[in-house]
C-alpha cells in the first residue's frame, strides 16, 4: 500500500471526522483517487461505488490497484454484461454517471455502503435525469470529488451538497432558489445571481475540504 502525503492524510482525517460526508475539492495531481481509496479501506467499506466520467474509469481501476493492490470491477459494455459485472462481489465498483439511471435497480441491489462521486459537476444540474437518479442513491458514506472551481454558481452547489447533507440549502431546489437565488425579472426561471454570498459561503464551507 502506498503512503499518503500529508495533505492527503489530512483529507482522509477530515472525511473520518465528518463520518464520510463531504466534498473534497483539489487541483489536478493532488491524489483524489488515493484519498478516496484510503478512506474506503480505513472506514471498512464492503461495497464502494466510484462514479466518474467514462474516460476516467480505467484510470480509477489502475489507481486503486496501484494504491492497495486490490482489483476493481469496471462496469462497461452492453446491459447483459453489466448485469453480471454488478454481481461480481468486488469491494470497488466503477461506473460512469450515465449508467446510474439505466442500471439503477442493479445499483440498489448492490447496496453500496459508500459512493465516491468524481468530477461531481456532472450531477450539478438539478433537473437532469442522471442527477435525479444519483440523488436517489441513499448510502451512509457520500463523498464528492471535484477539480473544477466550486461552485461556479449557486445552482451548481445545490445538487451535490443536498446529496451530501440533505436540507442544508433548502428542502428542495425550489426552496433553495427562493432562499438564495436572484431571478431575472423578465426571463422565466433564469438565475442571474445569489443573495448574501458571505452567508452562503459560511453555510457550505464546513462541508468542503480544499487542497491547493
Amino acid at each position: 500500500m502506498l503512503t499518503l502525503d500529508p495533505h492527503q492524510l489530512e483529507a482522509v482525517k477530515w472525511l473520518h471526522d465528518r463520518k464520510g460526508r463531504g466534498l473534497v475539492y483539489a487541483d489536478a495531481g493532488t491524489g483524489k483517487t488515493f484519498i478516496a481509496t484510503a478512506y474506503a479501506l480505513e472506514a471498512g467499506l464492503k461495497r464502494a461505488l466510484i462514479l466518474c466520467p467514462a474516460t476516467l474509469k480505467a484510470q480509477w481501476r489502475d489507481e486503486i490497484r496501484k494504491f492497495c493492490g486490490e482489483e476493481a470491477q469496471v462496469i462497461d459494455g452492453p446491459p447483459f454484461s453489466r448485469q453480471k459485472q454488478w454481481k461480481s462481489g468486488w469491494r470497488f465498483m466503477i461506473a460512469n454517471y450515465e449508467l446510474v439511471a439505466s442500471d439503477y435497480d442493479a445499483i440498489v441491489r448492490l447496496a453500496p455502503d459508500g459512493i465516491f462521486a468524481d468530477e461531481s459537476h456532472y450531477v450539478n444540474s438539478p433537473v437532469a435525469k442522471r442527477t435525479k437518479a444519483f440523488k436517489e442513491l441513499q448510502v451512509p458514506v457520500r463523498v464528492a470529488l471535484s477539480g473544477d472551481p466550486f461552485p461556479n454558481g449557486p445552482w451548481e452547489a445545490f445538487s451535490v451538497l443536498d446529496w451530501i447533507s440533505p436540507g442544508l440549502l433548502g428542502r428542495n431546489f425550489w426552496a433553495f432558489r427562493a432562499a438564495w437565488c436572484v431571478m431575472h425579472p423578465h426571463i422565466k426561471q433564469a438565475i442571474v445571481g445569489m443573495r448574501d454570498k458571505e452567508q452562503f459561503q459560511r453555510t457550505i464551507a464546513p462541508h468542503i475540504f480544499r487542497i491547493h
